[in-house]
């Protein structure tokens, strides 16, 4: 898998990947870069790179857009390092870091979990060449590091592991906020050492840059929604859906998720379920109510559907598979892409039903184990 990634790594870098101007990791190192210099890390990105003497444009479907990137102040804590090198080697070094973060996440399922060794061989493969995969790597995003600690929370919260829990979960959702709604799951499972050990490691990233002056909350959330506004009528998240046909203010939109989102928490909290089904369905209704969703956040769904192959019951395993299919499609323009989420969301959902009424006639939550029962 490790020669897989870079052969892919090579091949990407020839063929030029994206231009280096367009890339996430060019918005990525000039935050970083502006948090070393002393500078605001919320400012307009072109102003940003006038500032760093480093091209940046971005224009999209039609139109110029504003360009204000909300990182959480966690977040530039993790990508710091970028600021160490040229835009040109952080756009590599993303590029291959999402890579290899693909090939650890299947080796990281597959110790823990005992996968079959197609199951890893092929999900790795697939993973890396699919419709959102390809996403990440042409744009050079974070997705694929966030997977990796999807994955690591859905292993270490089933083995009782509550430090690396909590460290994995706050680096996804300093990265994307919306890993963070898997803290429903730690709730219904009782993981309350996790749930502690989330908000600590939280607490530490995000708090410690607010002390440098140029730092601060205030900025990251008017980015937040001047980003919005700017990107919402071509986001694929339902909200983006809506925003194309009718004006809606920022508190219609996050309303508007909440409302989505709300059942989904209902019934991972009102059902037994599985790790790999609990985190399905909170992920994907995330995906479908986040006012700025993206086909490449898609990859962090692979490992619960990939755990699913081992946990949901078999009456649900056929839906899993079937809704798992659409990971693997580049689901563009707009419309399509929301319909794939809606899919996908209807899937996990039908399968959590259904792998919570299998336990239910079992006897009760049967895949709680000895670490979950001491805490």
């Amino acid at each position: 898998m490790v020669v897989a990634a870079m052969g892919a790594f090579s091949l990407l870098v020839h063929d030029g990947a994206f231009p280096a101007e367009r890339a996430d990791s060019t918005a990525d190192w000039l935050a970083a870069s502006a948090l070393a210099a002393g500078l605001d890390p919320h400012a307009d990105l072109r102003q940003l790179a006038q500032t760093l003497d480093v091209e940046y444009w971005e224009g999209y479907v039609g139109r110029d857009r504003a360009v204000r990137i909300p990182r959480t102040p966690g977040a530039l804590v993790v990508l710091y390092p970028l600021s160490w090198m040229t835009p040109e080697q952080a756009r590599q070094l993303m590029l291959l870091g999402g890579l290899m973060a693909t090939a650890a996440t299947f080796l990281l399922l597959w110790r823990a979990e005992a996968l079959a060794w197609v199951v890893v061989l092929l999900g790795t493969a697939l993973a890396m060449v699919s419709g959102p995969a390809r996403w990440s790597q042409l744009f050079v995003t974070q997705s694929a590091i966030v997977m990796l600690c999807v994955a690591a929370v859905l292993v270490t919260a089933r083995r009782g592991d509550f430090a690396r829990t909590g460290f994995a979960l706050a680096i996804a959702g300093s990265l994307k906020v919306f890993p963070l709604v898997l803290l429903v799951l730690l709730v219904a499972r009782r993981r309350y050492r996790a749930l502690a050990f989330t908000f600590g490691s939280l607490a530490v990233l995000n708090m410690t840059p607010l002390l440098l002056p140029h730092v601060s909350m205030a900025a990251m959330l008017d980015a937040f929604t001047l980003t919005t506004q700017s990107w919402i009528d071509i986001t694929p998240g339902l909200p983006g859906l809506l925003a194309q046909r009718m004006t809606l203010g920022l508190p219609v939109i996050l309303l508007i998720g909440a409302v989505l989102l709300t059942p989904a928490v209902v019934l991972v909290l009102r059902q037994s379920l599985t790790y790999a089904v609990g985190a399905g369905v909170l992920l994907a209704a995330a995906l479908l109510a986040l006012p700025l969703s993206w086909p490449h956040y898609l990859l962090s769904l692979v490992p619960a559907f990939v755990l699913m192959t081992r946990e949901a019951p078999a009456k649900s395993l056929a839906v899993v598979l079937g809704v798992g299919v659409l990971l693997l499609t580049p689901m563009t323009p707009i419309i399509v892409h929301t319909l794939g989420l809606l899919v996908i969301l209807v899937g996990t959902t039908i399968s959590a039903i259904i792998a919570g009424q299998s336990q239910s006639r079992e006897g009760g939550p049967a895949t709680i184990d000895h670490a979950e029962m001491v805490t």
